[in-house]
C-alpha cells in the first residue's frame, strides 16, 4: 500500500504537479511576484506549519503515528491478492468433490427405485392410473436424479471450494487444509440422508 502510494504521487508530480508549477512559473514572471515566491520558497525549505511541505510532512507524521485508516484498503488488496490462486487452487477438488457425491448417489440409486416403486405399486393411496403412470415414469426420475446431483454438487463445490481456499490463503492459513474434512462431512450426510428416506419413509409401506 505505501509503495503504490509512493508511486501515486510520483506519478501525480509528475504529470499534473509539473503542469501546475510551469503555470505558477509563468504566473509569477507576468505579474513580477518574485519576493512572494521568495517566502514561499523559504517557508518550504523550513518545513513551517503553515507551508505546503510542512502540512504534508504532518500527514505523513499523523499516517506514520496511526495507520487504521489504511486497514481497509490494505484488506481489500490482500483480498484480490487472494483471490487468484483461491480460485486456481480451488478448481481442483470440484472433481473429486462431485463424482464422491455421485457415487454414493448410485449406491443408493437400486435400493430407493425398488423403494419407491413398491410404494407406487402397492399403496392404497393412488388410483390404478396414477399408479401406472408412477410407474412407467418413476425409472426415469431416478435416472435423472444422478445427473442432477453431479450439476448442482460441481456449481456448490466451485462457490464453496474457490471462497473458502481464498479465505485460507487471506488469513495465511494453508489453503487444502479443509477439503478432505469438508468432502467426509458431507458424504457422511448425504449417504445418512438416504437412508433415513428409507427408514422414515418407505419402509413404512
Amino acid at each position: 500500500v505505501h509503495l503504490l502510494f509512493l508511486v501515486g504521487v510520483t506519478v501525480f508530480s509528475a504529470t499534473i504537479g509539473m503542469c501546475y508549477y510551469i503555470g505558477k512559473s509563468s504566473q509569477i514572471f507576468y505579474n513580477h511576484e518574485y519576493k512572494k515566491t521568495v517566502k514561499k520558497i523559504e517557508s518550504n525549505a523550513r518545513l513551517e506549519p503553515k507551508s505546503y511541505l510542512g502540512k504534508y510532512i504532518k500527514k505523513c507524521q499523523k499516517f506514520v503515528a496511526c495507520d487504521e485508516k489504511s486497514y481497509p484498503t490494505i484488506y481489500f488488496l490482500k483480498g484480490c491478492v487472494a483471490f487468484i490462486p483461491g480460485v486456481i487452487l480451488g478448481t481442483l477438488p470440484i472433481l473429486p468433490y462431485s463424482f464422491a457425491m455421485l457415487g454414493v448417489t448410485l449406491i443408493r440409486l437400486p435400493i430407493n427405485t425398488y423403494m419407491t416403486m413398491k410404494i407406487s405399486l402397492f399403496t392404497v393411496v393412488l388410483k390404478w392410473d396414477i399408479k401406472l403412470l408412477s410407474i412407467i415414469t418413476l425409472p426415469f426420475i431416478q435416472l435423472l436424479f444422478p445427473v442432477a446431483i453431479l450439476i448442482s454438487s460441481m456449481i456448490w463445490s466451485l462457490f464453496y471450494f474457490t471462497f473458502q481456499t481464498s479465505k485460507s490463503i487471506f488469513e495465511g492459513k494453508i489453503p487444502f487444509a479443509k477439503w478432505y474434512l469438508r468432502l467426509k462431512k458431507d458424504l457422511e450426510r448425504y449417504y445418512k440422508a438416504h437412508q433415513n428416506f428409507i427408514d422414515e419413509h418407505c419402509n413404512n409401506y
